[in-house]
């Protein structure tokens, strides 16, 4: 997921959702971070119907392994997608 991120940090979108697409998480909390980390990409490329779709998926994640942190940001990232969408 850190090549994943600087993939998005340098613009190759691509490259990043590819090698999102190829990992395979063990836990619950690497779970909740591929979907938090497929979020932001969305969000990046302004997709901002996946970038919701995944940020839900990353806090019913966050809420398994009860990850306040991951939970506060990916609720504060879901609220801005709403909004990006007009959905307050």
């Amino acid at each position: 997921m850190i090549k994943a991120r600087q993939e998005i940090k340098k613009g190759d979108y691509l490259a990043a959702g590819e090698i999102l697409k190829s990992l395979v998480p063990e836990s619950t909390l690497l779970k909740a971070e591929l979907f938090f980390v497929r979020s932001n990409l969305h969000s990046y490329k302004s997709e901002w119907q996946e970038a919701l779709k995944n940020g839900h998926q990353a806090i019913a994640e966050y809420q398994q392994c009860q990850n306040e942190r991951g939970l506060f940001i990916s609720q504060y990232n879901v609220s801005v997608y709403y909004n990006r969408l007009g959905l307050d």
